[in-house]
């Protein structure tokens, strides 16, 4: 059994942001999310070539 300071610890609204746009992009709408840090794309060549330039 949870404990009760575990019981009042709220749902991270990083996580409850992502979760809405998954549930956008399941519903056929075409979202970009940024919540989580992590695209669900490629980065585009030209900005990982500029990047291995600049190294």
């Amino acid at each position: 059994m949870p404990s009760s300071r575990l019981k009042r610890v709220g749902e991270s609204p990083t996580i409850r942001i992502a979760n809405i746009a998954n549930q956008m992009k399941s519903d056929g709408i075409d979202v970009i999310s940024f919540s989580l840090g992590e695209p669900d794309f490629d980065t585009p060549k030209h900005i990982s070539d500029a990047a291995i330039e600049a190294l």
